[in-house]
């Protein structure tokens, strides 16, 4: 809505300038018929309009200026209007971000942002769509999907912009549609980079040093830096020669000529007509003091010039500000736009000091001819490109690998506990795990009891054989047993975590749909799946409206379609109802029956007998007692539990 709207003022804005155009030429000419005498025609002179494109509309107030005019006449001052000129072009501007271009910077790039940040957040749905399908094709799937949404997103909007011109009669030619794709191209990689940094910060696990990172970083790069940049350019701006120093020099070069003028002819009385030797002191200034003035003024736009291209340098270098400049040029009123309209005004008062000159010394000197025969006097301006546009889209393309690259290695982190560590250091990293004997069994279902989170972490990690390399998974399989045959990847288990950390905006049908195809399963089997686990009625549901239960029975459905011979569930039945319970006891009876082997993590004690044939209890890494479930009426599980972790070091 804030981009239709900002869209819809720059048409405004835009229709305002075109329908002024035909009413300033009017009056330009009516004034030359005012005029008694060229002298007085050279004298005030005439004022050029500044027309923006078309495409302005989406930057309103991304380029210099809303509204530029100029004055030439015959004498040494080229005066341009609104305080652009020199060192005033550089001004630090506020409200740049308030266009259509510019709430798509500050309001997409924090959406970007935490489109980013939320895509591996669902940690046990990943690890369980894994299971499937291994972590390097969720990963990519993930991202290309959103980028793919992004892309989707900015062509709809642009697309909603674009048709709002049409509404308004508003037509872009084919340069400026040209241009309108390259906006879309940057708008696209700006937002794809500010997403892969939400993706990093996404490996965070502290929610709450996520979201001030989070908006730290785009404090930092929509906000700080372009003002940083800013403040520079202004900074370096005052070494350009001010204004009255330019107009001091070329008042002097002329009054100087005046005074040997009338020093060698005297006063000029224009009354009594012009003699040749008037004409000659003329065509003297023509040749020199005027070629001098011209000289300071082109000294004046290679100096603002210089600062431009100093500008455009910095701001290449990180993806906001090189946003930011590209919009400034493709408004069509950018830095390097005005100098272009001052060098086209520079050369047309050139040739208005020679019209003027020549008719001054013509027969028919009181007759006033209008220097202005079709639209000399409208300047329109095009979108343009600034200086180290390709370097700037390389550097954010580059700067995008970087973070795709960090996303990937902060995506492991998020996944597994630990990457990848040396076998001399797995002590440090899996305390005791090195002499940890487990011992699962096919057709088994063991129950591990623990009050430690990162344990399980570390379990996780080992199963799926990402913390460490073949020789050193051969190594340590001889110090390490878990279950009758190691698995060594994610794929070779199932994985069902817990459903806090589960997407609530997807449908239970889709989900099953996902993991029927990574599966390679029938519809058929997902069909027998989905009666036998009483979820058939909810399959249009989205998770976040469906009961706890139903949640988990849709969840275990979708597990049962990789038929695995291992799984692993973290306090899966915690808090459910009796029924349930009763009902998933049945689910892995069938389990232990095809030969599968159970692994479930917990801390509930009353649930372990009902689940477990065998029950450990493990602290610190250390698998401190374990008891088969058929010796537990014997002992006290609850009391031994609540021992062992009040007492054992």
């Amino acid at each position: 809505m804030l981009c239709m709207y900002f869209a819809n003022e720059g048409i405004r804005d835009y229709k305002c300038l075109e329908g002024n155009i035909a009413e300033f030429q009017e009056v330009e000419r009516i004034k030359v018929t005012k005029f008694a005498v060229m002298n007085q025609y050279g004298g005030y002179g005439f004022r050029l309009f500044f027309c923006p494109s078309a495409l302005s509309v989406f930057f309103s107030n991304s380029g210099v200026g809303s509204e530029i005019t100029s004055q030439i006449d015959s004498g040494e001052i080229l005066k341009i209007y609104n305080s652009f000129k020199g060192k005033n072009l550089f001004l630090e501007k506020s409200g740049h971000l308030k266009d259509f271009a510019g709430i798509i910077l500050l309001f997409g790039s924090l959406l970007a942002l935490y489109f980013g940040y939320s895509s591996f957040r669902h940690r046990d749905y990943i690890k369980m769509i894994a299971g499937f399908s291994g972590f390097k094709p969720v990963f990519f799937n993930i991202l290309i999907a959103r980028i793919l949404l992004l892309i989707l997103s900015v062509g709809a909007l642009t697309g909603l912009g674009l048709l709002l011109l049409i509404v308004n009669s508003v037509v872009l030619s084919g340069i400026e549609l040209q241009y309108l794709l390259k906006f879309l191209f940057v708008t696209v990689i700006m937002l794809v980079y500010f997403f892969l940094l939400g993706t990093v910060v996404s490996s965070l696990r502290s929610t709450a040093v996520a979201i001030v990172s989070m908006l730290s970083v785009w404090f930092l790069f929509v906000f700080f830096m372009p003002g940083l940049i800013g403040r520079l350019v202004a900074k370096r701006a005052e070494n350009i020669t001010l204004n009255y120093q330019l107009e001091m020099k070329k008042l002097g070069t002329l009054m100087n000529f005046e005074k040997q003028a009338m020093k060698k002819e005297g006063k000029f009385k224009l009354e009594e007509g012009k003699s040749a030797t008037e004409k000659g002191m003329v065509e003297s200034y023509w040749e020199n003091e005027f070629r001098e003035i011209e000289s300071l003024e082109r000294g004046m736009i290679e100096e603002m010039n210089d600062n431009v291209i100093f500008y455009h340098s910095l701001s290449s270098l990180l993806p906001s500000t090189f946003y930011i400049t590209m919009n400034n040029e493709f408004s069509s009123r950018g830095y390097k736009n005005f100098i272009d309209f001052y060098r086209y005004v520079h050369a047309l008062k050139k040739e208005f000091v020679r019209f003027y000159l020549d008719r001054a010394f013509s027969p028919e000197y009181d007759k006033v001819e209008n220097f202005i025969k079709g639209n000399e006097n409208i300047y329109y301006s095009a979108s343009n490109l600034p200086y180290f546009a390709k370097r700037g889209t390389l550097l954010t393309i580059l700067n995008i690998l970087i973070l795709f690259a960090l996303s990937y290695i902060g995506f492991k982190r998020a996944m597994f506990r630990f990457v990848k560590p040396r076998l001399t250091e797995v002590s440090r990293y899996f305390p005791t795990l090195e002499s940890f004997k487990l011992q699962i069994k096919k057709g088994e279902s063991y129950t591990l009891l623990s009050s430690d989170d990162l344990i399980k972490e570390h379990l996780y990690t080992i199963f799926s054989g990402a913390a460490l390399n073949v020789s050193d998974w051969e190594a340590l399989k001889e110090k390490v047993s878990l279950v009758d045959d190691c698995v060594t990847t994610a794929t070779d288990f199932v994985y069902i975590g817990k459903m806090e950390e589960w997407p609530s905006d997807i449908t239970v049908g889709d989900f099953l749909k996902l993991l029927k195809r990574l599966a390679g399963k029938k519809s058929s089997r997902a069909a027998e799946i989905s009666i036998l686990m009483g979820i058939d009625t909810i399959k249009h549901k989205h998770f976040g409206s469906i009961t706890e239960s139903d949640k988990r029975k849709a969840v275990f459905a979708g597990a049962k379609l990789k038929e695995s011979n291992f799984y692993i569930f973290d306090d899966f039945a915690r808090g459910m109802p009796l029924e349930f319970v009763i009902e998933f006891r049945k689910h892995l009876r069938r389990l232990k029956e095809n030969g599968d082997s159970i692994l479930y993590l917990s801390n509930d004690v009353l649930l372990a007998p009902e689940i477990g044939d065998r029950i450990g209890i493990m602290k610190d890494g250390q698998l401190l007692f374990f008891v088969k479930n058929s010796d537990l009426r014997q002992m006290n599980l609850n009391e031994m539990f609540f021992q062992y972790f009040a007492d054992k070091k």
